[in-house]
Order: C-alpha cells, then sequence, then structure tokens
C-alpha cells in the first residue's frame, strides 16, 4: 500500500501547496491506513480500496482543505454540526462517538467520512450521486460542493491509477 500513500501523497500536494508537506503525507497515510482496515472489517467496503481512498481525500481536501484548525475542530461548518477533516454532520453519522473523541482523533474522523461515502456508494454507486449524497444527504441535490468534490475525485482516482500502474511497469523490468 506504499504506492498508494505516495500517489495521494503527491497529489495532495499539488491540491494544497499551502499545506505543509509533513502533514499532507500523515493524511494520505492515515487515508490509506483507514481505507485497509476498512475493508478488512466484517462490513469490508463496497468500492475498491484505491477507489476509496482517492473518494475520501477528494472530500477531506474540499471540506476542510486540510487544515488543522478543521481537525480540531476549532473551526467547523453548518453551524458547528459538522465537523473533522471530512465535516462529517452530528448525528448517526458520529456513530455514538463524541465530539471530543472525534476532534482529537484524525483516523476517526477519516473512518467516519469514509463510512458515509462508503453507505452513499452502496445506494448509489456513481461517484457524481456519492457526492450528492456525502454533501447533503441525498444523492438527488446538486450542490456546487458536491460537483467540486466529484471533479476532484475524477482526477485524483485518474493520477492514482496512473501511478500506480506506472510503479508497476516499473517493478516489471
Amino acid at each position: 500500500m506504499t504506492n498508494l500513500v505516495t500517489a495521494l501523497s503527491l497529489i495532495l500536494q499539488v491540491l494544497a501547496p499551502n499545506v505543509e508537506t509533513s502533514r499532507v503525507d500523515a493524511i494520505a497515510s492515515d487515508i490509506v491506513e483507514v481505507v485497509v482496515k476498512d475493508d478488512k472489517s466484517e462490513e469490508g467496503l463496497s468500492m475498491e480500496k484505491a477507489e476509496a481512498a482517492s473518494m475520501l481525500a477528494a472530500a477531506v481536501f474540499h471540506e476542510s482543505g486540510l487544515r488543522e484548525s478543521v481537525e480540531t475542530c476549532k473551526s467547523s461548518g453548518d453551524g458547528g454540526r459538522s465537523i473533522g477533516l471530512g465535516q462529517v454532520m452530528v448525528g448517526q453519522n458520529w456513530e455514538g462517538h463524541s465530539k471530543k473523541e472525534i476532534c482529537s482523533n484524525r483516523k476517526l474522523q477519516l473512518k467516519l467520512a469514509l463510512h458515509v461515502l462508503n453507505k452513499c456508494y452502496e445506494r448509489t454507486p456513481r461517484s457524481r450521486s456519492v457526492y450528492k449524497c456525502y454533501t447533503s444527504g441525498d444523492a438527488g441535490v446538486d450542490s456546487p460542493v458536491a460537483r467540486a468534490e466529484n471533479a476532484t475525485f475524477v482526477k485524483i482516482d485518474r493520477a492514482v491509477k496512473s501511478f500506480l500502474k506506472k510503479r508497476e511497469e516499473l517493478s516489471m523490468n
């Protein structure tokens, strides 16, 4: 999975040039770790790992700009109802965790965001619909944010797949 971490890290660094490289590297690593652990869980993921990691990266990039103030909940959205890197809205999406738990644990934030994305994917396995669902709770409700997240996902997903393919070709030589 190191190739996936490297690919995500490079892509996120291009998308967020003002974020420290070490922070971007850590977030990319945590995204992949969360995706791999969740895929191995009893419920598993409805999508393949690279796609899930790309979807999660696009969501957290747009929802938080990868900013530490959002991760630590010093900044939040929706009047304080949405918190963390993925701006996961309060209620069932917090899966019984408290605001304090979520705001102090990046991997938990990523896991909760991944679970929302996965639920949306199970309902409508098309990226545009997934982001409509993720941003509004309804795959039928379009928004500029949903369109932006989807466009970023498409770019990240293509770049990740291309990177992984090239790495595989190089390792065969």
